[in-house]
């Protein structure tokens, strides 16, 4: 999981710290920056060989800007063209330490390509050192004989990172372990980042924008997704889909066109999704995502993203409480939770509903909370909350929330 984030320079945000869980909470007034950290967060894992492309960007659900307002401008602070930041976390059971700091490379073009100038110094990403040493456990030395001891001594004067990097590798009797697989988990991990923002229309299966594989950024593919699940996945799916849409029965994947003939979908959508509702006469059960509701489709969604083996490790979600009762978003915010450590997943999720907060286990290690809010000087400010159970029991969440006490 990436434990810990540091944003330098994105649009609102001047400087962030975020000490993550598993799942993330993120809440704040609108504009207060939520999306700008999770956006920067996919800049960061969007690089591939030290480049970064806009088409990427896009693919990861990132809002595109020309690059003077991609970085920050504010009061009293000198104007600084470059990105900079980190993701810190373990993977496979090793630590990393990704390191950027990302320019653009033609100003005077709103499509051009952002590189990070860290990664070609040989420590100043860690990822690239592990790389180019022999095994994890060696020595500076052992790893980069080619380095003098003044080049060493430089670094180590150079980089606040230095000392941590120099302890996670020195340490005595630790076992060597090749590293052909690591660094391929670690960037599979990071790359597979997508900010998921679904909208009705696309879980309707009525547009197909993202073309992402095999769930898309707004909910389209979907039905593809279902369709392609284990035994195991499915069962589960029921399970969990079953507590919150009461009246559904089963779901069915259509394998040909016979439906649409038989006037149960209307050929506008795209999806081969059916819902039996256990409530209506069986002549009547059948529906198409078209007459479902929209709290039924967003449910279906969450729950898919979460159970399945296929989609990314590590993942946002915009606006989770979207079409949902305040009620059932609570429920799920427990549920989703106990699903991302049976599945080994992380999230980021923004809300603006209140009642969501009261899911939330303020004492579980694997959940964490942030308000952001704007300062007056434009940056975006992030504070992690922390409540007692005593204390949310006296006072609940999102009633702290609506009295403005959580800002």
């Amino acid at each position: 999981m990436v434990k810990e984030v540091t944003i330098r320079n994105y649009k609102s945000v001047y400087s962030a710290f975020l000490e993550l869980a598993r799942i993330n909470v993120f809440i704040g007034a609108n504009g207060a920056g939520k999306s700008n950290l999770l956006e920067a967060i996919a800049m960061f894992t969007a690089e591939q060989a030290g480049a970064i492309c806009m088409e990427d960007l896009i693919g990861k659900g990132v809002r595109i800007a020309k690059p003077d307002l991609t970085v920050g401008s504010f009061y009293g602070k000198q104007s600084s063209k470059t990105i900079e930041g980190s993701l810190k976390g373990d993977v496979a059971g090793k630590l990393y330490n990704k390191i950027y700091k990302l320019v653009c490379e033609d100003w005077g073009n709103g499509y051009s390509d952002w590189v990070n100038e860290y990664r070609n110094h040989p420590l100043m990403n860690i990822e690239h050192f592990i790389r180019n040493s022999i095994l994890l456990g060696g020595t500076l030395k052992d790893s980069l004989p080619e380095m003098s001891a003044d080049s060493v001594e430089e670094c180590r004067n150079s980089l606040s990172t230095f000392k941590s990097l120099e302890r996670t590798f020195e340490i005595e009797g630790k076992k060597r372990t090749p590293m052909s697989n690591y660094t391929e988990i670690a960037r599979r991990h990071l790359s597979n980042f997508l900010i998921y923002s679904p909208t009705i229309a696309a879980l309707r299966g009525f547009t197909n924008e993202s073309k992402k594989q095999p769930l898309g950024l707004y909910g389209e593919g979907l039905d593809l997704l279902i369709a392609g699940f284990g035994e195991e996945e499915q069962n589960r799916l029921m399970e969990y889909g079953c507590r919150y849409i009461d009246w559904m029965k089963h779901l069915l994947i259509e394998e040909d066109d016979r439906l649409v003939s038989d006037g149960y979908r209307l050929a506008r959508s795209n999806s081969a999704l059916f819902f039996i509702d256990r409530l209506m006469l069986k002549k009547n059960s059948l529906l198409s995502v078209e007459n479902v509701d929209e709290g039924s489709l967003r449910l279906l969604f969450y729950l898919a993203l979460f159970i399945s083996s296929d989609t990314p490790s590590f993942f946002a979600i915009e606006n989770m409480d979207g079409g949902l009762n305040p009620r059932v978003g609570s429920r799920l915010l427990k549920d989703i939770t106990a699903l991302s450590v049976l599945t080994d997943k992380q999230a980021l999720i923004t809300t603006h509903n209140p009642a969501l907060l009261d899911g939330l286990d303020t004492e579980n290690p694997e959940i964490a909370l942030f308000s952001v809010r704007r300062a007056e000087d434009g940056q975006t400010e992030v504070k992690k909350l922390h409540f007692t159970r005593q204390e949310v029991v006296a006072s609940p969440l999102s009633a702290r929330w609506i009295n403005g006490e959580l800002y």
